[in-house]
């Protein structure tokens, strides 16, 4: 228990493996060739100014919004929400996924990937995911 609290030093080694990491994702899903013929149209869209983590972070913010509204109407998972609030959670998942699959995507494009941003987009999904199953009980 006492190495939990005080953790030894990375090596040599296990620092130059970390370094050379590579993230690599495959998708295994009949719907994702498809939506990534519209995920490389979609990040051609948007300017090359615009950091890959904005994009993270608007995900985010969209999947947080669209959960605290069906949060307001329906505080006790009891009351029914307004049809619109259901279409808000829908437009509001396909906006978050189509943001968190074009900001590796604009990372690589602007030569601008980052471990950092990869630790950041990875937590900003988990944020997301705990958000999401808020709503799925609502």
């Amino acid at each position: 228990m006492a190495h939990l609290l005080c953790p030894e030093p990375l090596s040599p080694a296990q620092l130059k493996r970390l370094e050379e990491h590579k993230y690599s994702a495959s998708g295994r899903s009949l719907f994702e060739p498809p939506c990534q013929i519209y995920w490389n149209w979609l990040v051609q869209q948007i300017p090359t100014w615009v950091a890959p983590n904005t994009l993270t972070i608007v995900g985010l913010l969209v999947n947080i919004v669209s959960t605290l509204v069906l949060v307001y109407f329906c505080p006790t998972a009891t009351e029914e929400a307004p049809a619109w609030a259901f279409v808000l959670s829908a437009l509001g998942l396909f906006i978050y996924q189509s943001l968190d699959a074009i900001d590796g995507k604009q990372a690589r494009r602007t030569n601008s990937s980052s471990a950092l941003g990869e630790l950041f987009d990875h937590g900003c999904d988990a944020v997301s995911t705990g958000a999401y199953t808020i709503e799925e009980f609502l």
